[in-house]
């Protein structure tokens, strides 16, 4: 069972998946070319290519169950963020020799209840909300709420690298989550909902 996982997670990632069905693809069009099967090569052609999208399909649906088995979220009360530029060791190999080099890594520093916490920025959704000031919130005042994503302590190594493939991706579902509430005033509020009205081609009232 646990060498079935490993072959699923092999071929959920993008690059081997892509490699392998570009093959496959190439193979059977050969084989089908070399046969003079005429009247099968178009359909032999159609489930050569659609085959590896559905094939992909299911594989993703099983990592995206095991992500949300695997992984909690934690919630923090942030107080403030920064983004910096750290310096990372990263080994490289080549030609069976491996370098050492410095590399660069973007990353967001945030304050929370928790400590501070250093996160690479890729795998940070930054989500941006207004809201009306009230007598407990002032005008200008901010709150801020970090959520992360904690994987289960006893991840193997080759569902953590996926993992973190899908925490560096665009789909912000996978992502640490940093809120951003900002309260303003009722009269900005409606002045940014005209401002918007104009924009879109309507008039004032």
């Amino acid at each position: 069972m646990k060498k079935i996982n490993r072959l699923v997670y092999f071929l959920a990632d993008y690059v081997n998946f892509l490699r392998i069905s570009l093959i496959v693809i190439g193979i059977t069009l050969t084989i089908t070319v070399n046969l003079q099967i005429r009247d099968m090569v178009l359909p032999i052609v159609i489930a050569t290519i659609l085959t590896p999208f559905l094939i992909f399909y299911l594989l993703d649906l099983i990592v995206n169950a095991d992500f949300k088995k695997l992984t909690k979220k934690v919630k923090y009360t942030a107080t403030e963020y920064s983004e910096v530029v750290m310096l990372m060791n990263r080994k490289q190999e080549y030609l069976y020799l491996i370098e050492e080099e410095m590399a660069k890594k973007r990353c967001y520093l945030i304050a929370t209840d928790d400590g501070e916490k250093t996160v690479e920025k890729d795998t940070v959704h930054i989500n941006n909300k207004i809201r009306l000031a009230d007598n407990e919130r002032k005008v200008g005042s901010t709150d801020m709420e970090y959520i992360e994503v904690k994987y289960d302590e006893n991840l193997p190594e080759y569902k953590r690298n996926l993992f973190d493939q899908r925490m560096r991706s665009k789909n912000y579902k996978y992502k640490n989550q940093l809120n951003i509430i900002n309260y303003i005033s009722e009269e900005v509020l409606n002045g940014n909902y005209r401002g918007t009205y104009n924009t879109l081609g309507g008039e004032n009232k």
